[in-house]
């Protein structure tokens, strides 16, 4: 009975032994796999010395990072088209980046706050305030000149990184901007209106009658031209300053019109132009220039304001005199890359140029915040340089003056035609700063050198560890 006794004892101190063992092994796997979850694999154990990706990503916290990324987009207003535009192309980077830390083993998430400014000043000031009181403190836009002075001082006073896409008003690259938040990937218009100037010139004009919008793009801009081609030995006729909320243009066009006809009794038709420097609104100066047949038949010369905008294709009258006029639109180009070719056919059409420098804007952040693990400003401002001069992105290299302003001896010429099914924009050519010479065409997709960032690299974190 007693033999019965201890074996029933020890058959049942043997079962808690074993229950204890099981329990034992199974908090250790768990504990084991918990902290493994939080663990982002790295290139190697040197590349994980080198560079505070790596620091940044061997935390233990099991909490993911968000990383907000604000956008002030022209959603409605005189630049629509082109902000509905960027907001696809952000959307798709947003997803492209959260996809890539997934694959990279980063637990971070990337979330784009999109605000329509309405390419309203005002409104891109209180929307810059509703997005840093989310917390955003990496904001692509304002997309105007106009808009960027209204919240400079804003952005500076809270700490706040402003990177637009297509401000160009020479204004604002002032002295304070040195070292500054601030950075705009597009050069100034002292080039552009140093291009579309030389332009006029070699192609024979000799007389220009100027119509512009009354802010801080179109003023600077037009001060670059008429500086420029009365250098050249041109002569400039400053005929309509109209102010942007103007919406009926019919006394402008008019006395554009007068203008015109005085020019070509004293130069000739084919060395007359008018020159145009507006945004959407040009659609509707456009249509009005077809009721004057003197301006159809100059030319027509415009800016990065009207370039590939959707109103002017949109309006079949509009377009005509654009064809009619082979209305000329310069823009900073953006270089014919592999990846601006992936962007085209991912949405099937041709992007306006500033949509592709929009989404280089997004890589260029996203990459910086992964160099340094967090979006603080301080670091971002010291490293963003850097990261950009090695990415080669949607509309090729980003190299900065001391302002903040996008280098580049490079403009992208478009022209509306018409096809089949309507109108397009299509480019005319490209013109080259330095050599100032003309080629009509686009050249061949370019691959990323050696060793540079690009959007969507699977191997950023090895990349941006020798970036220091």
């Amino acid at each position: 009975m007693k033999d019965k006794y201890r074996r029933a004892i020890s058959t049942t101190n043997a079962i808690i032994i074993a229950v204890v063992v099981i329990i034992l092994i199974v908090v250790g796997v768990v504990a084991y796999f918990q902290q493994m979850g939080s663990h982002v694999p790295t290139p190697s154990s040197s590349t994980t010395s080198q560079s505070s990706v790596s620091s940044t990503s061997q935390s233990q916290s099991t909490t993911q990072q968000v990383i907000k990324i604000g956008a002030l987009l022209p959603l409605t207003g005189q630049l629509s088209s082109v902000g509905a535009e960027a907001q696809q192309v952000l959307m798709y980077a947003q997803d492209q980046a959260n996809s890539l830390l997934k694959q990279l083993g980063v637990n971070m998430q990337v979330q784009v706050v999109i605000e329509d400014t309405a390419t309203n000043p005002q409104t891109a000031l209180s929307d810059l305030q509703t997005l840093y009181s989310q917390g955003v403190k990496l904001v692509i836009g304002p997309f105007s000149s106009g808009e960027l002075r209204q919240i400079m001082s804003y952005a500076e006073s809270n700490g706040i990184m402003l990177f637009s896409p297509s401000s160009t008003s020479p204004a604002l690259a002032t002295p304070d901007r040195i070292n500054g938040t601030i950075f705009r990937d597009v050069p100034n218009d002292t080039y552009q209106g140093a291009v579309i100037a030389n332009i006029m010139y070699q192609q024979g004009i000799r007389a220009i009658a100027v119509i512009w919008r009354g802010d801080t793009y179109g003023d600077g801009l037009v001060s670059v031209v008429n500086k420029t081609f009365t250098a050249l030995g041109g002569k400039v006729m400053l005929v309509a300053r109209y102010d942007p909320s103007t919406t009926d243009f019919s006394s402008y066009v008019s006395t554009l019109a007068n203008t015109i006809t005085q020019l070509i009794t004293q130069y000739g038709k084919d060395h007359v132009a008018v020159y145009d420097v507006s945004f959407e609104e040009g659609a509707s100066i456009l249509q009005l220039a077809s009721q004057y047949p003197q301006l159809t038949e100059v030319k027509w010369y415009g800016s990065d304001g009207t370039a590939g905008v959707g109103s002017i294709v949109q309006n079949p009258v509009a377009a005509q005199v654009a064809v009619e006029t082979l209305f000329l639109n310069p823009i900073a180009a953006p270089a014919h890359t592999v990846f601006y070719d992936q962007l085209t056919q991912h949405f099937n059409k041709t992007l306006q140029a500033y949509s592709y420098i929009t989404y280089d804007i997004f890589w260029i952040y996203f990459y910086s915040v992964l160099k340094v693990g967090s979006d603080n400003v301080a670091a971002i401002k010291s490293i963003l340089p850097k990261v950009a001069a090695k990415f080669y992105g949607a509309s090729g290299y980003h190299l900065f003056d001391k302002y903040g302003d996008r280098v580049s001896g490079v403009y992208q010429l478009q022209i509306v035609n018409k096809t089949a099914s309507g109108y397009e924009w299509t480019i005319y050519g490209v013109y080259d700063v330095t050599a100032h010479t003309l080629t009509i065409g686009f050249p061949p997709a370019a691959q990323p050198p050696q060793g540079y960032l690009y959007p969507d690299d699977p191997q950023a974190l090895s990349k941006l560890s020798s970036i220091s």
